[in-house]
């Protein structure tokens, strides 16, 4: 099925960020799962990513020229990397709350507040918002 995801990223001041991508979308019954092209930079180098929710967590994988697998499920710290053209960050995030909602105008709403950490540097305080329609 085609879908449109929207995206609402809050950083630590904040400042909120805004963005729509089309996608397929699978439901397993216990999960959609969605898989969209990304131009993450602006200059043309695509980047595969494949969108999992579902009332337990949230999981965004990205593959290509930035690569990540970022989960949010309430209560968890999750430890990770971020790789980027220009080198490789050590990532964890904090699930502090996690919001699942189906229905109303959209096939599904999932909110997000969590604690990201680069590189051991202080915890910022951040937040995700993301949204499937149909197309």
């Amino acid at each position: 099925m085609k879908v449109n995801i929207e995206f609402e990223n809050i950083d630590q001041d904040g400042e909120i960020t805004r963005s729509k991508v089309p996608a397929i979308m699978e439901n397993s019954g216990h999960d959609y799962r969605c898989v969209y092209m990304e131009d993450l930079s602006g200059d043309g180098n695509m980047t595969r990513s494949t969108l999992t929710m579902s009332r337990f967590g949230l999981r965004i994988i990205r593959q290509g020229e930035v690569n990540t697998d970022f989960i949010y499920e309430p209560k968890l710290v999750h430890n990770t990397s971020y790789k980027t053209p220009y080198g490789t960050f050590p990532v964890s995030i904090e699930t502090k709350e996690y919001r699942y909602t189906e229905g109303g105008d959209s096939i599904m709403t999932v909110n997000v507040k969590y604690y990201l950490t680069m590189s051991g540097e202080k915890p910022m305080a951040m937040g995700i918002k993301v949204r499937m329609t149909k197309a």
